[in-house]
């Protein structure tokens, strides 16, 4: 069956020309041990999360996911899977993700890898923010519905967005290191668990022009349901 104009004009695999280095969508590459243990990269950079201790290992839900699609949630206890590839600004990241559970203390949707604020996405009371070096101005979403979050990592200006609506900006230039992929806790791990599902999440080696930019986000919206 062929896929809606909007699903196929910016399907990520289109992406390469623009440095897809990772991509990950529920519905394939999962395999299951305890949990999770891969969850493969489409991207064929080769770039698979991966969570070699079953008891850290998030759980793999079939039909939970915007529009019942599959996801991957994370129990914020001790969940989390990551890969490190070589990743510097510029980047663009866009995950289809929620938070599963009411706000209790600090706890992150997604980061890099081999450090943490390298990109990561947070909760801190009433405000998710979008932890870099130094951290971005605040800015306020639904987190407990699904939302396509695009984050535009580019030194100065450094921003991130709602279903593409810009909800926060500012300059990330004093460290632009993101080191690969993390989500459900920070990239180095250990604190600030999050109880959240992720149905897909991808990454560009570049922040491409607004045109692409749209595309993909109408790609997610599309393929999710939300307003993109």
């Amino acid at each position: 069956m062929p896929f809606p104009s909007a699903i196929e004009r910016g399907y990520p695999e289109k992406m390469r020309a623009h440095g897809l280095v990772f991509w990950v969508r529920a519905d394939s590459g999962i395999t299951i041990s305890t949990g999770v243990s891969v969850w493969a990269d489409r991207s064929g950079a080769g770039n698979h999360l991966t969570q070699a201790s079953g008891p850290a290992q998030p759980a793999f839900q079939a039909t939970s996911g915007p529009r019942s699609r599959p996801c991957v949630t994370y129990d914020g206890s001790n969940d989390l899977m990551t890969v490190a590839f070589t990743l510097n600004h510029p980047a663009t990241r866009i995950i289809v993700g929620i938070w599963r559970a009411a706000y209790v203390a600090v706890d992150t949707l997604f980061d890099g890898a081999g450090g943490f604020n390298r990109g990561r996405l947070s909760r801190n009371g009433s405000t998710n923010n979008l932890q870099l070096n130094p951290a971005l101005a605040a800015g306020t979403a639904t987190s407990l519905s699904w939302h396509v979050y695009t984050i535009l990592m580019n030194g100065n200006p450094t921003s991130w967005r709602v279903e593409n609506a810009q909800v926060a900006s500012g300059d990330s230039s004093a460290s632009t290191t993101i080191g690969g992929a993390t989500q459900g806790a920070p990239g180095s791990g250990g604190f600030a668990w999050a109880n959240v599902s992720i149905a897909e999440d991808l990454m560009l080696s570049s922040v491409p022009t607004e045109s692409i930019i749209a595309r993909l986000n109408h790609y997610a919206g599309s393929m999710y349901g939300l307003a993109a």
